[in-house]
């Protein structure tokens, strides 16, 4: 909840949160398409490849791999499910496959082995064996090992690299599991992109799941609960291993900034209208489908305000910002992102019904406002959900759409009494972008309708 005092005038108050709850507000106008998947250093740092693109799978045999669903047990459908996802790949994808926890070793925290060795066109061959995967007598589950020993099989390939984990769990080895595989990422200086999906995990691990997936770069969870929504999350992530496999890890004429459901073209604008009228337009894009960065504009009715984003296959993320000027802010906001991580808008795969992730920024901020004028920083948390598919008519028509809905908490320092609470939802349409934007906060609130868009 705000904080602010009951005396000050609520003139002033607008101007805060034009300032500081303009997270929910200018950010969400300007940044909350953004995102990030491990960082900006992820982005900069791992090298792009063109070599054949790899993908290892990995699956869990643990004994809670065991445990009745729906007629079967859980392996029984987890392997049923990854072979029919596997067998129509992609025959250009190198690709292997790797379990966890099936009793090939005695050691349970290192009982990991590569049932299937990487080569090219060898779909069939992971779809028979995942038929033979059988659950371990060891209690504990090596996730950890087996990613770890996944990423130094993939150091030793072309790239670039996937990874895509089935797990019924979180790693009952090592409380550090999500750190000591960033730093093995790290070490292997690869490519890579990791995608992890829990399959019907227990209340209990969920957190730990969550916590330890979220501290490696370029991770994404999603969660499964049934047979039906396992096959939805791997078929929609086996679909972007797959293109980048047709496109040889580039695609001609296409970049990472060309987001399924935010796709930044040269050229694209969306208008809209509501409480603060605005303009998104793509001035200029640059670089291929593994790494590309975007220059966008947003012009309000008396001001603009420009960005640049950083796009990989993981998702778009806002690394610098110019100030805000005009929108009846006298002297405008002098605007400067410092850091941010976590994950804003990831990747397509990532936006089906239950998907969640983090994100969280500093920004430095100054104002000339009256009451207010000076240097100021911001730091928010943000956690988000993807809702279900739905559809959403406005003036402009009716979008098949899947909202986000992101709640989070806001500071300022320089002013004492600033703390918030806020929440928004956005509705973004698959090959259109964001169509709707509703956001609430320190007794301020908007809602942003789409009135017209171009994508060339």
């Amino acid at each position: 909840m705000a904080t602010t005092s009951a005396q000050r005038p609520a003139r002033k108050r607008s101007w805060i949160w034009w300032a500081a709850g303009g997270c929910a507000l200018l950010l969400l106008l300007a940044c909350a398409i953004a995102a990030a998947a491990g960082g900006y250093f992820y982005l900069k740092g791992n090298r792009t490849s063109a070599d054949q693109p790899t993908v290892e799978y990995i699956l869990d045999s643990s004994p809670r791999m065991a445990l009745s669903t729906q007629g079967s047990s859980r392996i029984e459908v987890a392997r049923g499910v990854m072979a029919e996802i596997v067998r129509p790949a992609n025959p250009d994808l190198t690709s292997g496959l790797r379990v966890f926890g099936n009793g090939a070793l005695p050691q349970p925290c290192q009982d990991t082995q590569l049932i299937v060795p990487f080569a090219q066109s060898n779909q069939d061959q992971i779809a028979n064996q995942l038929g033979d995967v059988t659950v371990g007598a060891n209690s504990d589950a090596a996730l950890a090992e087996a990613t770890i020993a996944a990423i130094k099989d993939l150091a030793a390939t072309g790239g670039p690299h996937s990874l895509v984990v089935v797990t019924g769990g979180a790693d009952a080895c090592n409380p550090q599991a999500g750190e000591l595989i960033a730093q093995e990422a790290d070490r292997a200086g690869i490519d890579l992109k990791t995608y992890v999906v829990g399959y019907q995990v227990p209340a209990d691990e969920a957190d730990a799941l969550k916590t330890q997936v979220g501290a490696i770069p370029g991770a994404s969870l999603q969660t499964a609960e049934d047979e039906a929504g396992l096959r939805k999350v791997l078929t929609a992530i086996q679909d972007e291993v797959d293109a980048t496999a047709r496109s040889g890890g580039q695609a001609s004429g296409q970049t990472a900034c060309n987001h399924t459901y935010f796709p930044l073209r040269p050229g694209a604008s969306w208008s809209y209208g509501g409480a603060v009228p605005f303009t998104w337009r793509v001035d200029s894009v640059s670089g291929n489908q593994q790494s590309a960065s975007a220059t966008i504009s947003i012009d309000f009715s008396d001001g603009s305000f420009s960005t640049e984003w950083e796009c990989s296959p993981s998702g778009i993320l806002y690394t610098e910002m110019s100030g805000l000027a005009g929108a009846g802010i006298p002297g405008g906001i002098d605007l400067k992102l410092l850091s941010t991580s976590g994950v804003t808008l990831p990747s397509a795969s990532m936006l089906t019904s239950g998907g969640s992730w983090n994100s969280s920024y500093t920004m430095g901020l100054g104002l000339d406002v009256p009451g207010f004028s000076g240097s100021y920083g911001m730091q928010t948390s943000e956690s988000h959900q993807a809702g279900s598919p739905q559809s959403l008519t406005t003036d402009l028509g009716t979008f098949d759409v899947v909202p986000v809905t992101s709640s989070g908490t806001l500071s300022m320092t320089g002013i004492t009494d600033f703390n918030t609470d806020f929440t928004s939802t956005v509705w973004y349409a698959k090959g259109v972008g964001v169509v709707r934007i509703e956001s609430s906060g320190a007794g301020e609130s908007a809602v942003l309708d789409l009135q017209s868009y171009n994508i060339p």
